[in-house]
């Protein structure tokens, strides 16, 4: 069965069948249609009155495209119709995606995990006319695409856009990113619209007839230079200044050196289930992690083997707390388990009736973690309320204990300190917007990436600031410390080093977002990426120890056990690697 070209996915809260009233997707299926037309998409906010205009302008594109290239079509039907309606208008022509919009929609594309506004006003490749906005972009496998009315923009970071596009498929995307608006406004009608690219050729047929043209070309051009006296002058020239070997004569192996002084030593690795955005955390040689696919994992660490799993009902991207022979743990839900070391028996429930994606933490035979609904919640281990206390927003992020105290950040953008004892708010700052990162503590500081770009240290106190840092983007993950240094990752992918002072040390650029995926150990900062890759740095100078590749993108922090290093991916790997570097060796590459 051959590829379709375009994969859709729809949501709405309007009533009606979207598809049919709302989003028009009509594939060009024969090769002549695809050269001239290309395939069409049409999303608009029209009632059916104005179907007449809808098709007046899908006819009138089809005859500007008889006479004009793809473009002109575009821009002449819009013009000429100069639609009252609310709409977005694409095409998708050989490896080219040319659309129209009106102001109230929005287009992104996500490739290799990158969000891209493609309805940025400031766009070089976006023109205005007449109160329309026209624009091309090119196309590769795998893109996605995602057409958001200005009402869900408004309400969705490009950080959620971006984890959701990236982690669920077309339909289950358009439904998510739909949920999330719903939230914050129940009772406006709203449409979600998400394609991915899937085959190329489909749009681009004789693509491969080109570059096999070219190869022809290329080849008759070779031979025809390779028959020339040019080219055997040259030949005779290199004839005549190659050295004779004689049995005198040594033969020189050239030794090179790699560029990562030791090579990354893989123990095992194992296949666990859906994706792992929890870190895994090790108890009397067992190792639990949690997964999105709603299960909890306990893998003996002697025989590598899962000794068992747990079944949840809900996705888990917490990290279990495992203390006193018990299982913590939170799920999307927003019920707080313990459960048993035998097999995860539930033992009891807490219910905060919203998401839980907080770690928790313990302090004084006390459980903290904060949920979706802006609690951070303090509970005995026998699963009583001991306080909560309330925030201004969404807490993404773990509980950091801090000196008897709690600190915690919000989406709603602020940074509280909260007594351990009595969950009394003792201070709060406002950090600019959403933030989402865990903060780290160090002898008296605290230190957090806030969404403005900026890294804050403050006085766990007093709050008051000591110094601050603005980094390349948005700081998503979480910040740690070695009491030396402190280090952060970005959405761009560079990972930031800092003395205790707020002096830059040093920078090191991955491939991709680096979020939570950081642990320092000492003189050793490990890194995960969405890139695939797994690295070993200096911490002291970010210079390069040891990296390897891993099969999906890594979110979670790494956890080092007994000089055992275990990283999970969102492909759902869990990964083995031996961590002293002592036992590595070094990467001289021979020949």
């Amino acid at each position: 069965m051959s590829k379709l070209p375009f994969i859709i996915g729809e949501a709405s809260t309007l009533k009606e069948d979207i598809g049919r009233k709302h989003f028009t997707y009509l594939p060009a299926r024969r090769k002549k249609e695809i050269k001239k037309y290309g395939s069409l998409f049409f999303l608009h906010a029209a009632d059916d009155d104005d179907q007449v205009e809808i098709n007046d302008i899908i006819d009138n594109y089809y005859e500007n495209a008889d006479k004009f290239g793809i473009r002109v079509a575009i821009r002449k039907t819009i013009l000429s119709i100069k639609p009252k309606m609310d709409f977005l208008f694409a095409i998708a022509h050989k490896n080219k995606l040319y659309y129209a919009f009106s102001e109230y929609y929005n287009i992104f594309l996500l490739r290799n995990g990158e969000l891209r506004d493609l309805s940025l006003r400031e766009n070089d490749f976006l023109e205005e006319e007449d109160g329309y906005f026209f624009g091309e972009y090119f196309l590769f496998v795998n893109d996605t695409i995602t057409i958001l009315q200005n009402s869900v923009k408004n309400l969705l970071s490009e950080r959620v856009i971006t984890d959701i596009l990236s982690e669920y498929k077309e339909n289950v995307a358009a439904k998510e990113l739909l949920s999330k608006a719903v939230e914050e406004v129940p009772d406006e009608p709203l449409t979600v619209v998400t394609i991915r690219v899937n085959d190329l050729k489909k749009i681009n047929y004789f693509g491969f007839l080109k570059f096999f043209i070219f190869l022809v070309i290329l080849f008759f051009l070779g031979y025809g230079v390779y028959k020339t006296e040019f080219w055997h002058y040259f030949k005779s020239k290199s004839k005549k200044v190659a050295p004779v070997k004689t049995p005198d004569t040594p033969v020189v192996i050239k030794k090179t050196i790699s560029k990562f002084p030791v090579l990354p030593k893989l123990k095992w690795k194992k296949k666990l289930g859906g994706s792992l955005m929890a870190s895994p955390t090790v108890y009397k040689n067992t190792l639990y992690v949690a997964s999105k696919d709603k299960y909890l994992y306990a893998v003996d660490l002697k025989s590598d083997m899962v000794k068992w799993k747990k079944f949840m009902a809900y996705s888990i991207a917490s990290t279990p707390l495992v203390i006193d022979d018990a299982i913590f743990l939170g799920t999307y839900k927003g019920v707080f388990y313990r459960l048993s070391l035998n097999g995860g028996k539930i033992v009891w429930r807490f219910k905060t009736y919203q998401r839980i994606v907080s770690s928790p933490s313990e302090y004084k035979n006390r459980i903290y973690f904060g949920s979706f609904d802006s609690f951070l919640y303090a509970i005995s281990k026998n699963g009583k309320k001991i306080w909560r206390a309330q925030t201004d927003g969404i807490i993404f992020s773990s509980p950091v204990l801090a000196e008897n105290k709690i600190v915690v950040t919000t989406l709603g953008g602020r940074v509280y300190v909260i007594s351990a004892d009595s969950g009394r708010i003792k201070w709060n700052k406002y950090l600019g917007g959403p933030v989402y990162t865990t903060a780290a503590y160090y002898n008296g500081t605290i230190f957090v990436g806030g969404n403005g770009k900026i890294v804050y240290a403050f006085d766990l106190e007093s709050g008051r600031l000591k110094w601050k840092y603005s980094v390349d983007s948005e700081i998503a993950g979480k910040v740690v410390t070695n009491g030396k240094y402190v280090f952060l990752g970005t959405e761009k992918g560079t990972v930031y080093a800092f003395d205790m002072n707020g002096k830059l040390k040093w920078q090191y650029k991955t491939g991709g977002h680096v979020r939570k995926s950081l642990l320092c150990d000492n003189e050793i900062l490990y890194v995960g990426s969405y890139d695939k890759f797994f690295s070993a740095l200096n911490a002291s100078s970010g210079a390069l120890l040891w990296r390897d590749k891993l099969d999906s993108a890594i979110y979670a922090a790494p956890y080092l056990h007994k000089k055992t290093l275990f990283v999970v991916t969102t492909g759902g790997m869990l990964y083995s690697y031996e961590a002293d570097l002592k036992k590595l060796k070094p990467a001289l590459l021979k020949r």
